[in-house]
Order: structure tokens, then C-alpha cells, then sequence
């Protein structure tokens, strides 16, 4: 139902919060302890990191981004 649906996305919105986050810039690679504070470094809109987190962008700025915990499960593999 459209209601759990938006239940399910605030739950993973929540879960997101504090997650640490990785950008790689010409084979540099920076850690940052939150998406927000990979915004005030970088000057990058919350949303465009976001999103390349999730995929849906290859890269933005030059910065290639992944959710840390997605390198550790990559990591495991």
C-alpha cells in the first residue's frame, strides 16, 4: 500500500543519517563522517552526492561517491 511504501522510504532515509560516505576524486580518496559534512568540503549539493550514492549518477563535481558500508560488504565479498 502507498502507505507502507512511505513508511519503508523514511525508515531507509533515517538509517542513512550520520553514514559515513567516500569520494574519490582522481584517485584520491577522502572520507567523510556524513553526507553533510561532504557538503560543506566539497560544496556539493546534498542531493547530488545522495544520488550518486544510490547510483542513479556515475559521478559529479569530479567525485565519484559511494556509502561506506557499501566498500566494507564489497570489501567481504
Amino acid at each position: 500500500t502507498p502507505t507502507e511504501q512511505n513508511l519503508n522510504r523514511k525508515i531507509q532515509q533515517k538509517s542513512r543519517i550520520g553514514t559515513k560516505v567516500i569520494a574519490d576524486k582522481d584517485g584520491v580518496i577522502t572520507t567523510y563522517p556524513s553526507i553533510s559534512e561532504a557538503v560543506r568540503a566539497t560544496k556539493i549539493g546534498k542531493q547530488r552526492i545522495i544520488n550518486c550514492c544510490k547510483g542513479v549518477y556515475d559521478s559529479t563535481s569530479g567525485y565519484r561517491w559511494k556509502y561506506d558500508e557499501e566498500i566494507a560488504i564489497m570489501n567481504e565479498e
